[in-house]
């Protein structure tokens, strides 16, 4: 059996905490990064608890978060760098302050690190460390994945020194798709996209793709699953789809005489993305005729 999921299998086996809200807990000054950007399932570690990833959610030092096969979640973290963790990954914040170096480890999978929010290598340090070494991220766009013999990076643009933790050795990369292989440091030529088998592709499962369901903070178009006219069975079954990594809202709703609590998805990408989520958790027994509408502006 695959490592990762083996890993995986025993994060999702520790304690949950169904409906409280971890965007509303107050967290130190400290904040590494803001989820901005998720498509479930995926889930942040806390103190031993789980919650399901969501935009807006403040990650602080021992935060973890992991991805299932088909999740993707995207942080903007503190020094402006944006922080793609991709596909049956799990990664976490384990060192920051606001006067030094964020650390982020990459315990399994994939990790994607951007500029495009305005990083700057006078300000704070980012280091990826993994289980083979450490990468020391100055500027620019690359690409990580680690599994359990190695882990690979790749410098699509840019400039990172790389240690291993196996030698004394250290290599830096500075040309456009280099690559090298930890722990070794083996360095491999300099190659074009079109050349460099499979590396488009492993790229692209850090991405959240334009046609999945993905909560955004734009997101227009609500998912609403089931209404139901008690409370506890609607938070019990809050609690089984937060636990299955979707960030799912409980309302209380009036109608007349009656009341109602209601299960909804928000801030999903699209109308495709409500539609697609609708049909994902139709197989339940409990949600029967979910519908969808528009709730914001696109």
């Amino acid at each position: 059996m695959n490592r990762a999921f083996i890993q995986m299998a025993y994060f999702l086996s520790v304690a949950f905490t169904g409906t409280t809200a971890l965007a509303t807990q107050p967290v130190p000054s400290a904040v590494a990064a803001t989820i901005h950007s998720v498509q479930p399932p995926a889930w942040i570690f806390r103190d031993n608890k789980r919650y399901p990833a969501a935009p807006g959610v403040k990650i602080i030092k021992d935060d973890y978060l992991l991805t299932d096969r088909q999740g993707r979640i995207h942080l903007a973290l503190a020094n402006g760098l944006l922080a793609r963790i991709g596909s049956s990954s799990r990664a976490g914040i384990i060192n920051h302050s606001n006067y030094g170096a964020t650390a982020i480890r990459l315990a399994f999978g994939t990790l994607r690190i951007t500029d495009e929010m305005g990083f700057s290598s006078n300000q704070q340090q980012l280091n990826i460390i993994t289980s083979h070494g450490t990468i020391h991220v100055h500027s620019g766009d690359l690409f990580a994945t680690s599994a359990t013999n190695e882990t690979v990076v790749a410098m699509i643009e840019g400039e990172v020194t790389i240690s291993s933790g196996s030698s004394s050795r250290i290599v830096s990369l500075s040309q456009p798709l280099s690559v090298t292989r930890l722990p070794n440091l083996d360095t491999l030529p300099v190659a074009t996209r079109d050349a460099t088998a499979g590396f488009p592709d492993r790229v692209r499962q850090t991405d959240i793709d334009a046609d999945s369901i993905a909560v955004t903070p734009e997101g227009a178009w609500s998912a609403h699953l089931v209404s139901l006219p008690g409370i506890n069975p609607a938070r019990d079954i809050a609690r089984l789809l937060r636990r299955y990594g979707y960030p799912v809202d409980l309302r209380k709703i009036s109608s007349g005489e009656k009341t109602w609590y209601r299960l909804s998805v928000d801030r999903l990408q699209s109308r495709h993305a409500a539609l697609l989520l609708s049909e994902r958790l139709k197989a339940w027994d409990t949600i029967k005729t979910p519908w969808v509408e528009q709730t914001g502006h696109q």
